[in-house]
C-alpha cells in the first residue's frame, strides 16, 4: 500500500527547507477509520473505489499554500502552489451541506446545467477565488475514476487519469498552481495555455531541479 502520510510529510519537509519558498498555511486532517468510511458510503448511498478509501484512511485531507519569496515586478507572475484535499464527507456534501451550491452551480443556471454540475464532487479545491477544483464525477452510485477539472473561468475539462495518478502528479509538482490545466484533455483550447506552459517549465525546474517534469510537456 502507498504510504501517503509519509510521502506528503516528505513533500512538506522538502518545501519547508527551500530558502526561496514561504509556506503560508498547511495542515493534515485526521484520517478516517474503515467504519467511518463505511458509514459515509451508507449515508450518501455511494461506493468508494479502494484507492479512495485507502487514501482517506491514511490522510483525512491535506492543505498547503506556498509562495516564492523572489522579487517580482508583477504579483501575477509570482510562483505559488496550492493544495486542498478535502475530507471525503465534505467532498460529497459541500462546504455547508449544500452540495456545492454557489460554488459549482448557481440558481441562474438552467436545470440541465445544474444537473450536470451537481454530479461533480470536488476533492482538491485549489483555488477559492475561481472555484478551481479537481472533481470526481458521481455516476451510478460510484465516483468515476476519470477526473474532471473545473473552474468558473475555464469551465469543465476532462483529465484522462484517475485518483491515484492524480496524487502522484500532485506530489511531483508540489501543488504548483495551475499544473492540472497542463494535462486537461483539451488543454490546447484554453485561452492562455501557452503562457501557463511556458511559466511552468521556466519556473518549476529552478525550484526543484532534481525532479523530471517531462511528463507535463
Amino acid at each position: 500500500m502507498n504510504n501517503y502520510l509519509n510521502r506528503f510529510t516528505s513533500m512538506l519537509d522538502e518545501i519547508r527547507s527551500q530558502a526561496k519558498i514561504n509556506i503560508k498555511t498547511y495542515c493534515f486532517y485526521p484520517p478516517f477509520s474503515k467504519a467511518q468510511i463505511a458509514e459515509i458510503e451508507r449515508d450518501f448511498d455511494v461506493v468508494f473505489h479502494e484507492s479512495i478509501s485507502n487514501f482517506y484512511q491514511q490522510i483525512g485531507g491535506f492543505r498547503l499554500e506556498w509562495i516564492s519569496s523572489d522579487e517580482v515586478e508583477d504579483e501575477a507572475f509570482r510562483v505559488s502552489g496550492s493544495i486542498h484535499l478535502i475530507p471525503i464527507e465534505q467532498v460529497l456534501s459541500g462546504w455547508e451541506n449544500d452540495e456545492w451550491f454557489n460554488n459549482l452551480w448557481f440558481d441562474w443556471m438552467d436545470e440541465s446545467q445544474k444537473k450536470d454540475l451537481k454530479r461533480l464532487k470536488p476533492f482538491d479545491y485549489f483555488n477559492n477565488d475561481d472555484s478551481g477544483c479537481t472533481c470526481f464525477r458521481l455516476k451510478d452510485k460510484t465516483l468515476d475514476r476519470n477526473l474532471q477539472l473545473h473552474s468558473v473561468d475555464y469551465g469543465t475539462h476532462q483529465l484522462d487519469f484517475g485518483f491515484e495518478v492524480y496524487l502522484e502528479k500532485l506530489l511531483k509538482t508540489r501543488g504548483f498552481y495551475g499544473w492540472q490545466f497542463l494535462l486537461a484533455k483539451d488543454r490546447e483550447s484554453l485561452f492562455n495555455y501557452e503562457d501557463l506552459y511556458a511559466f511552468f517549465h521556466s519556473q518549476i525546474p529552478q525550484l526543484f531541479p532534481n525532479t523530471d517534469f517531462s511528463e507535463f510537456e
